[in-house]
Order: C-alpha cells, then sequence, then structure tokens
C-alpha cells in the first residue's frame, strides 16, 4: 500500500490517530470506489470515518463548505470520482 503524505503549514502536524483515521478513509474509499462511481460520478468527495459527508461539482464548492463548516482540510479526505468519459492519455 503507498502511503499518501500531506503538506501542511508549517508547524502543523497529524497526530498518529488521526494518520490512522485517514488510512483508514483512503483504504475505504478505494475498496467501494466502483459503488462511489455510480453514485457519485464526476463529484469530488469529502469523506471522514469512512462516511460523504459532502459531494460537491467543484473543488473550490469543497473547499468553500469545509470553510463555512470550519473543518480543516487535513481532517478529511477529499477525492475527485472522474466522469465515465473521462480520458488519460498516457
Amino acid at each position: 500500500m503507498t502511503k499518501r503524505m500531506e503538506t501542511l503549514p508549517e508547524g502543523e502536524e497529524i497526530d498518529e490517530a488521526e494518520e490512522l483515521i485517514q488510512e483508514s478513509d483512503y483504504r475505504w474509499f478505494a475498496e467501494n470506489y466502483g459503488r462511489l462511481a455510480g453514485e457519485y460520478e464526476g463529484k469530488f468527495l469529502v469523506i471522514r470515518r469512512k462516511k460523504v459527508l459532502k459531494a460537491s461539482e467543484t473543488l473550490e464548492e469543497v473547499l468553500e463548505w469545509l470553510k463555512e463548516k470550519r473543518i480543516p482540510p487535513n481532517k478529511v479526505l477529499v477525492e475527485p470520482i472522474a466522469p465515465r468519459s473521462f480520458a488519460c492519455i498516457l
């Protein structure tokens, strides 16, 4: 499993418990991607403790919602669900 690294403002840290929550959320997202893709195609998801808290059309909407709710972005997992028509050319 690849460990996901975050960039935090200087002086901020994620404690070990928080890191475990985020790892667990990422595993849950990966394991449930097929079901989530069917329900949230083309959206950005905000996930915390294996629950979708918010689904938005744009990342800007997600960031605004987090700001309104006073949720630090480093306390949630934010992941996109690509539209089915999305193509990646390598």
